[in-house]
């Protein structure tokens, strides 16, 4: 059984988790907290001008110690984890042992159209093909991903119905 005080949303850029992760909070009184924002908000700096003054390994280190600090609070949270965070074995470890993990799952096609106008995401800013990219990134973390406690796909973006699957995941 595991804690359904804090449902995490993990899954690639794109796939949902901060759209999604604001209307479950609401449905359930739950706190949204996006980890991508909260970083921002302790760093007083962009992810981007983080990645671009200080690299991505400082990034992950402050998304490991911002993990954290969500992880202990008696709140009940509804918590969007960047794309990359699940991967950090640390924060895949503390998700898994502190929270419902639910993976939101989107094929490349889907998560192509969703970022195509996106100029927010470091990872996707690199010269190249965004398609290319994408399907590279998903390459190398989709074996995480498949850890998370449950799966739920969002390539329909029918919205209410994604919903309605996460609660019963949530309920089981």
């Amino acid at each position: 059984m595991h804690n359904t005080n804090i449902v995490a949303l993990v899954g690639m850029m794109g796939s949902g988790k901060s759209t999604l992760g604001k209307i479950l909070a609401d449905k359930l009184h739950y706190k949204f907290i996006d980890l991508d924002t909260e970083i921002e908000k302790q760093a007083k700096k962009t992810i981007t001008e983080i990645f671009d003054s200080e690299g991505e390994k400082k990034f992950r280190e402050l998304e490991t110690d911002c993990l954290k600090q969500q992880l202990s609070s008696t709140d009940k949270i509804i918590l969007a984890c960047g794309g990359g965070c699940f991967i950090t074995e640390e924060n895949r470890e503390n998700l898994i042992n502190k929270s419902l993990t639910i993976y939101l799952e989107a094929s490349p096609d889907t998560l192509f159209s969703r970022l195509e106008k996106d100029k927010s995401r470091p990872l996707l800013q690199e010269d190249g093909k965004l398609k290319d990219k994408i399907d590279s990134i998903l390459a190398k973390r989709i074996k995480y991903y498949e850890l998370a406690d449950c799966k739920i796909n969002t390539d329909n973006n029918n919205e209410a119905e994604i919903i309605a699957q996460i609660l019963s995941k949530i309920n089981a």
